[in-house]
């Protein structure tokens, strides 16, 4: 669990591993939710085709509503055996039309660091355009 401050928002951040056996508790995880990150491994198939599960959760336990999306592919300093990039930026446009939201796709490295401000920060800008606090 990590708090990130941003100018108008606290965001709390999550990390259930991709384990459902957090099913339990994960209503309280998702209710109140304006805004999700979908992380997925690059090295890892199962990760990315286990995406809709965890959307469907989101909207199950948020009161059916759809929230602005960042689709997000994580361990890219690992890309020997990264997940087709083509396949990444056709899912987020599905995700764009399906939720109504521009929803980037965007890759990232825990260990380097590689783009994951920048992440919070197209989160942030989405959640604020969805809530009309931005143009």
């Amino acid at each position: 669990f990590s708090v990130y401050k941003f100018q108008k928002y606290i965001l709390h951040i999550w990390d259930l591993a991709g384990q459902m056996r957090f099913s339990r508790v994960i209503g309280s995880y998702f209710r109140g939710t304006l805004g999700s990150l979908l992380v997925f491994d690059v090295t890892r198939n199962e990760s990315f085709n286990n995406l809709p599960n965890w959307i469907n959760e989101l909207v199950k336990n948020n009161g059916n509503k759809i929230v602005p999306l960042v689709l997000v592919g994580n361990k890219t300093d690992l890309k020997g055996t990264t997940k087709n990039t083509d396949v990444a930026y056709e899912y987020a446009s599905r995700l764009s039309e399906w939720s109504n939201f521009d929803v980037p796709y965007i890759e990232t490295s825990a260990i380097t660091g590689l783009n994951v401000d920048l992440i919070f920060q197209k989160l942030v800008e989405r959640i604020d355009q969805a809530e009309g606090l931005s143009p």
